[in-house]
């Protein structure tokens, strides 16, 4: 097998050709996580082709910030996702 299918958000640790039988692993990007129950695996079929690879990542979610002596003036939500920015102020005192 030749060229893997692209993943979206994912990269394939890829030789130039793989025999019949290898599989192929994928990883998730930064800031994406493996989704649960999936297998980031394909596997190099007998008529050369790869076998299908689902989708595998999703964006990572983060929690609400604490903040002590401060609160939140960005839009408040109770989950962001990974790179989104939360602006805050402190606390008079």
């Amino acid at each position: 097998c030749r060229h893997p299918p692209a993943v979206e958000f994912a990269d394939a640790q890829h030789r130039l050709e793989s025999p019949v039988g290898s599989t192929l692993s994928y990883s998730c990007r930064l800031g994406f996580s493996l989704i649960p129950g999936v297998s980031p695996t394909i596997t190099c079929l007998q008529n050369f082709t790869w076998s299908q690879a689902p989708r595998l990542c999703q964006r990572v979610q983060c929690p609400s910030p604490v903040i002590p002596h401060g609160s939140e003036i960005s839009p408040r939500r109770s989950e962001y996702i990974f790179g989104q920015q939360v602006e805050f102020q402190c606390n008079h005192g």
